[in-house]
């Protein structure tokens, strides 16, 4: 088996709320492939697709087996389909800004050279072999109930009637008196050179079905051939998201793999519709939560047992350390005294005697000299006398 898938936001929205997934199942020759287009205000639609493929496929791998008969096959996939649809109910119920959100979902499940086909809501599966394309699933639309009524139209023409985005089946549907009727077609033989495409309104609403076949038809590998259709539904003009995944039967398991010869396509789905209850849903619903309370008594009760073993050893450690003998606490050593010697009295100075400044006598003033009358006497010249010689 070969698988790719792709997706793209497309020229009118401005986020992607499809999600898509493939994965290997439990044996060879098992391929899971999912799509889910959501649909919700802000991001709900994002969240709704994303919880239904996780859900879905979680719930698969935990039941899936390899020695599975394609009517318990179908029956997984079944109750696959119903927890996913819980899981989408129970984001919307716990979070009031997401009331009415939803989303569709188509799978397939290969199991040896046959597969399990499921879908709830207007994303589609087709079959392509030797030239010829078959649709086999099922719109849960107001326009295919027209349809069926007797009106005329054609549901494989993409056009823009207003019943035909006017879903009647998708997940996250709220009430006790809705039921979930998922569309399957079961036991769908496969051949090697068999083409499936899983995708979402977004392809289909741009691409007829005869545009489809033609691409479909085309020898080129699939990661091409994805983009090829991706290419053709864009250049068709704005519209919603857009999401695609394609597999390829490249060979069949041989202890299941049975001759086929290639009968019309019209031969190759024998469909049947099944019917999940709100009270089916419900007893799902009260079983989980049972495990789920069951799970928490086990957890408590090991938690229990845990707390008590470590009671147990601190108790031990306790009582180990208090029976070990203790040595007697060594005796405080005396404390020596310090004898801090009485400072002498310094002996008082002899008080300072200030006394008082002297006052500063004031100068007497001198009598000013009267001018004399008498000449000055003119000093005589003084008679230098030679110095005395003394004998010998």
């Amino acid at each position: 088996m070969k698988a790719c898938g792709i997706t793209d936001v497309g020229l009118q929205r401005h986020e992607n709320q499809d999600t898509f997934a493939v994965e290997r199942g439990a044996a060879d020759g098992q391929l899971i492939a999912v799509v889910c287009d959501g649909m919700g205000g802000e991001n709900c639609g994002q969240i709704a697709s994303s919880l239904a493929v996780r859900a879905f496929l979680d719930e698969l791998h935990a039941v899936l087996r390899a020695d599975m008969t394609t009517e318990q096959l179908r029956e997984a996939v079944s109750f696959c389909v119903s927890k996913a649809n819980a899981a989408v109910n129970r984001h919307a119920q716990e979070h009031t800004e997401c009331h009415g959100m939803g989303t569709t979902l188509v799978s397939a499940v290969t199991n040896g050279s046959g597969a399990v086909i499921c879908n709830v809501g207007d994303s589609r599966i087709y079959l392509q072999r030797g030239g010829a394309l078959q649709r086999i699933s099922r719109d849960h639309t107001k326009y295919q109930e027209r349809l069926d009524a007797g009106a005329a139209g054609d549901a494989d023409d993409a056009d823009d009637s207003p019943d035909r985005h006017v879903l009647t089946q998708y997940l996250g549907m709220l009430g006790a008196r809705q039921r979930l009727m998922p569309y399957f077609a079961a036991g769908v033989p496969l051949a090697v050179g068999d083409r499936l495409l899983l995708c979402t309104d977004g392809l289909t609403g741009k691409l007829s079905d005869s545009r489809l076949q033609a691409v479909l038809g085309a020898d080129m590998p699939l990661p091409e051939l994805g983009q090829a259709l991706m290419a053709q539904a864009l250049d068709a003009g704005p519209g919603d998201n857009i999401t695609l995944v394609l597999i390829e039967v490249t060979a069949l398991d041989p202890e299941t793999a049975v001759p086929l010869p290639q009968p019309p396509v019209e031969e190759l789905s024998q469909t049947r519709r099944f019917e999940v209850s709100a009270e089916r849903i419900a007893e799902q619903e009260t079983q989980r939560k049972k495990q789920a309370r069951a799970r928490r008594r086990e957890w408590v009760l090991t938690v229990s047992v845990i707390l008590a073993v470590l009671c147990a050893v601190v108790a031990a450690l306790w009582i180990a350390v208090g029976s070990i003998p203790r040595k007697p606490p060594a005796p405080a050593p005396t404390p020596v005294q310090t004898v801090t010697p009485t400072p002498r009295p310094t002996p008082n100075a002899p008080p300072q005697v200030i006394l008082p400044p002297m006052p500063t006598p004031e100068p007497e003033p001198e009598p000013t000299p009267e001018p004399s009358t008498e000449p000055t006497p003119t000093p005589s010249p003084e008679t230098t006398s030679a110095p005395e010689r003394f004998p010998g």
